[in-house]
């Protein structure tokens, strides 16, 4: 294996254990957005990730765990979805007819 096919598989790596210790979604995305990129770049012909089978091994171990983790993700996502359709629905039924009680009116002829 190359210096450069080692580089690469060490950012490969190291973006993927980077994604599963981050607790912000949107930084736990960009992070397997770039791993992808670099994975995608090392596809390319004459210069494939050579790891050691190990290596090999602790990734897919971790890739089990990013997928749990983004299905968790789905998960909220769609519970909040879900919640915010229940408000959006309950918002449009209360419909008030008299937002305000109605004032009684005096009027005389003297007045």
């Amino acid at each position: 294996m190359s210096a450069a096919e080692r580089e690469t598989a060490k950012e490969f790596v190291r973006l993927g254990r980077e994604a599963l210790n981050e607790e912000i979604r949107e930084k736990f995305i960009d992070l397997l957005m770039e791993r992808r990129r670099v994975i995608e770049e090392a596809r390319m012909p004459g210069s494939p990730i050579g790891l050691p089978l190990r290596e090999l091994e602790e990734c897919l171990e971790r890739e089990l765990a990013i997928l749990g983790r983004l299905e968790r993700e789905r998960r909220k996502l769609l519970k909040h979805m879900e919640d915010l359709s229940k408000n959006r629905n309950a918002a449009q039924k209360y419909r008030a007819k008299f937002p305000f009680p109605p004032l009684p009116v005096f009027f005389g002829k003297t007045t």
